[in-house]
């Protein structure tokens, strides 16, 4: 492949990339798009070995008359779990194994060789198109420097055939949704592309997570504590007093592993403040009373008229203590 490389990279250098397109059939020595009795793709496919190798090896094993094979492209679901903490997942896949009958002979078994008279048995062959002087694969041997007189009846052939094995993948830990790696398999090589599912908890944001907790009016006032889930493991997230709607603590190296990179992401924790909608009679009269105290109060509430909030009914610390022995609180 390194070879055929060379080759293309030095015709781009001459300034003749068109005279072998075949697409453009154009010959800037002229006589068509024909060189010595060849055209463009018979030139493209003496550089690249012909149509006789499998879709799985090198360049020129590639070509066929349509053009060259591209390798195989499959996509792997995985959980939001399995592509966070990583996993090896089994699949399916097609690949190119040697024929079990002619162990990759391409003959019969116990039949014989001629040697090729295009290239002597030296498997490549002299290109010349004016004054270029090539040497390529052998078109007619593909490069083994002998002919095959019996086919194996198996392979017709190929010397080999596509098969469909299990396969195991090495999925890294942080994959994210779309992204496709390259794994070896069969002497070549396939494409998989990932998918990945949502959660119903965390939402991703490269290498760094999002969730809600949801925190009781009391809990955002006076603060204390919550348990939420983590990625690995339920974490306990404090919570700062007077915390605001939409607040959030970031927890930090607790998100998913940084692909090609060291550490992990951040776990951002957004607190979502739960107001009641029903309250017994003594929680009523205790947010009330707390009403009738808020000196930022815009605007009314109702079951506080404007005398109560100038006279206010707590006045002191001897009338809360009063007030929550009335209702039955719990002292404290």
């Amino acid at each position: 492949m390194e070879r055929d490389v060379k080759i293309l990279a030095s015709v781009r250098l001459l300034g003749y990339e068109h005279a072998i397109s075949p697409v453009d059939g154009g010959d800037p020595f002229g006589g068509g798009n024909s060189f010595g009795g060849m055209n463009a793709e018979d030139i493209l496919k003496s550089f690249f070995g012909g149509s006789n190798a499998g879709p799985f090896g090198s360049a020129g094993s590639n070509f066929t008359s349509g053009g060259f094979q591209e390798a195989a492209q499959y996509t792997l679901n995985l959980s939001f779990m399995e592509a966070v903490k990583g996993v090896n997942k089994e699949m399916s896949a097609r690949t190119r194994v040697a024929c079990d009958r002619c162990s990759g002979s391409r003959a019969e078994p116990g039949s014989s060789f001629s040697k090729c008279t295009s290239c002597n048995g030296s498997g490549e062959e002299t290109v010349s198109t004016g004054f270029f002087h090539m040497r390529s694969t052998c078109r007619r041997c593909g490069g083994s420097g002998h002919i095959i007189k019996n086919p194996c009846r198996k392979c017709n052939g190929a010397g080999s055939m596509m098969e469909t094995r299990k396969i195991t993948v090495p999925v890294p830990a942080g994959i994210e949704n779309g992204q496709t790696v390259r794994m070896p398999m069969g002497g070549g090589e396939i494409f998989i592309t990932f998918k990945v599912d949502n959660s119903k908890i965390f939402e991703r944001d490269g290498a760094n997570v999002h969730s809600t907790a949801t925190v009781s009016f009391t809990q955002a006032i006076l603060g204390g504590s919550v348990r939420v889930p983590g990625l690995h493991g339920d974490v306990d997230v404090k919570i700062p007093a007077g915390t605001q709607s939409h607040q959030k603590v970031r927890l930090s190296g607790k998100g998913i592993p940084r692909l090609n990179s060291i550490g992990r992401g951040d776990h951002i924790v957004h607190f979502s403040i739960h107001i009641p909608r029903y309250l017994t009679e003594k929680q009523r009269a205790l947010v009330t009373a707390l009403a009738e105290l808020d000196e930022d109060l815009q605007g009314t509430v109702n079951g506080v008229s404007e005398n109560d909030k100038t006279k206010g009914k707590i006045g002191n610390d001897n009338d809360v203590e009063k007030t929550k022995q009335e209702l039955g609180c719990r002292n404290g």
